[in-house]
Parts: C-alpha cells; structure tokens; sequence
C-alpha cells in the first residue's frame, strides 16, 4: 500500500510541476503579448508623425528650409524617439523590436534636419539620443541578463 501512496505522490508532483511551468509560461506569453500592444502604440504614434511631414523622412532636408509644421512635427519625432529609449529601458518592448527601432532612431537622427535639431539649444536637454546619435555602436538602454529579458517577456 505504501508503494502505491508513494506513486500516487510521485504522479501528484510531477503534475504539480507541469502545472507551475505551464503556468510561468502563459505568464511569460501574457507579458510579451502586452508589450507587442504597447509597443503597437508607438508605431501608431511614429506613422501619424511621418504622415504629417511633407517630406520623405528617408530623406534628408536642411533646418533652413522647413517650414513651421515640419519643424513642429521633426521635434515631436525626436521626442517620439526619445520615450521609445525610455520605454525600452522600462522593460515595455521587447528585443526583437528594439533591435528594429535602434537601428531606424541611429540612421534618422544621423540624418538632417534631426540633426540640427538635437542641439540643446534647439529641442531642450535630450537624455538618451546624443549617445545613439554619431556611433555605430549597439546601444541599449535595457542593462539586463538573458534570464531576465525573457522572464520579462523581452526576448
């Protein structure tokens, strides 16, 4: 009889461990899912922007010669991209997003007007982007382990 209670809570345990993993992992997927929905914002929020600009933001145009909206709307781009560096050392979006936005805020804000427009005087004090801007490098302002992106649902 001992054997069969000792199987039973064998058998009881394992379940017990499949429930919890099962559990931490719809966690985990929970996590990502509401990332991916915060970060749907932001995408909204940077083709409203380029939807309004009456030049081709893949081009570059000289502070001199935009106009007041143009203008108005590159200094909100550059704010867009500098809460997009907040969110991201907030744990609110994920690697695989950061990696495409990294390298879309790295190219446009090397780019004119968006560079003219970094100076201090111009937009006001900027605390992530001036060290994004010239450099090639990787820059992610997330400081966190592998275990830790994905138990936060980043990775």
């Amino acid at each position: 009889m001992q054997e069969i209670w000792e199987a039973v809570s064998a058998v009881a345990s394992a379940l017990t461990a499949l429930a919890v993993s099962f559990a931490i992992m719809q966690l985990v997927t929970a996590r990502k899912q509401r990332h991916l929905e915060f970060e749907l914002v932001y995408i909204q929020r940077y083709r409203a922007l380029i939807d309004e600009l009456s030049f081709d933001i893949g081009s570059e145009v000289e502070i001199e010669v935009l106009n007041p909206r143009d203008r108005k709307l590159s200094l909100q781009y550059l704010r867009l991209c500098e809460d997009q560096l907040d969110v991201r050392k907030r744990k609110f979006v994920t690697d695989e997003t950061w990696e495409i936005w990294r390298e879309g805020i790295r190219l446009q804000i090397g780019r004119q007007p968006f560079l003219a427009l970094m100076n201090p005087d111009i937009i006001g004090k900027l605390d992530w982007l001036p060290g994004l801007a010239p450099s090639p490098r990787v820059f992610d302002p997330l400081a966190m382990s592998t275990v830790k992106t994905r138990w936060y649902g980043l990775r």
